[in-house]
């Protein structure tokens, strides 16, 4: 199901998998199909390869409630968007800002507490100097990743 609804190759399977073990016991049907469907209808991801980024990025997401998780985080995200759309006077529709651009550039903005989420937001909105999306781009602190693939090999 991983493989092809996020368009991920065996060692990206291997290396979500050695980084967040509890995905081998999660229901395919009740659990990670819901949360992959979710994921592509409310973001409006444009492929599976963009999908896959995000779990790539940030397995844990599979883990995640869509109800008490997933949704208000990504209903955050919106608002804050809408509300520095109606700050900056945009109303261009093909350079603004969507929460899918900001879950694909950040994963774990997906895997983190709604609390961190909405302080990080709150923080946004209290700095008139940077954007939403300056924001919330990765951060060098944090969770270091366990594996990498480099050319081919896997590498801890």
């Amino acid at each position: 199901t991983l493989m092809i609804r996020c368009r991920l190759e065996p060692e990206e399977i291997g290396l979500i998998t050695a980084t967040v073990p509890s995905i081998l016991v999660l229901s395919t049907k009740r659990k990670i199909e819901p949360c992959l469907s979710y994921l592509s209808v409310a973001l409006r991801l444009p492929d599976e390869a963009s999908l896959g980024r995000i779990v790539k990025g940030a397995p844990r997401v599979l883990t995640q409630s869509i109800d008490a998780s997933l949704e208000p985080k990504i209903r955050l995200m919106d608002d804050a968007l809408k509300q520095e759309r109606r700050e900056m006077n945009s109303s261009s529709d093909d350079e603004q800002v969507k929460v899918m651009d900001l879950c694909v550039e950040n994963p774990a903005l997906l895997a983190t507490t709604n609390t961190i989420l909405a302080r990080r937001i709150r923080s946004c909105q209290n700095n008139s100097d940077a954007t939403l999306r300056e924001v919330l781009r990765p951060a060098s602190k944090g969770r270091k990743q366990k594996f990498e693939i480099v050319r081919g090999r896997v590498r801890a």
